[in-house]
């Protein structure tokens, strides 16, 4: 994950039994973390009997847009709101309260 020298030599410096995660372990735990949680959704969501099913758009803080998939249903028995985010894509086109940008199109 972190490949730069510099930087490889002051966390080495900062905190010497820190072991530096590779990609190839950051790429395993993600796996992981998304196969957990594919199957806690798959055992949340099987008893959902109505639901409301939203997207939404947005942008991080450098710019890069996204649009995201979301389930929201009350549970019967509590009746507390629950939601839970199904999707996130990125996106090529710019949100701005409400109204889309084709990037493509700006640059002609």
């Amino acid at each position: 994950m972190i490949e730069d020298e510099g930087l490889i030599a002051l966390l080495n410096f900062l905190v010497p039994e820190f072991d530096i995660p590779t990609r190839f372990t950051i790429s395993r735990i993600i796996m992981v973390l998304y196969k957990e949680y594919y199957e806690e959704t798959k055992v949340i969501t099987e008893d959902i009997s109505d639901c409301a099913i939203t997207t939404d758009g947005g942008s991080s803080s450098n710019s890069v847009s996204f649009l995201e998939v979301g389930v929201h249903w009350i549970d019967g028995e509590t009746l507390t709101l629950n939601s839970m985010m199904l999707a996130v894509q990125r996106s090529y086109e710019r949100f701005y309260r409400g109204v889309s940008f084709d990037r493509q199109s700006e640059e002609e």
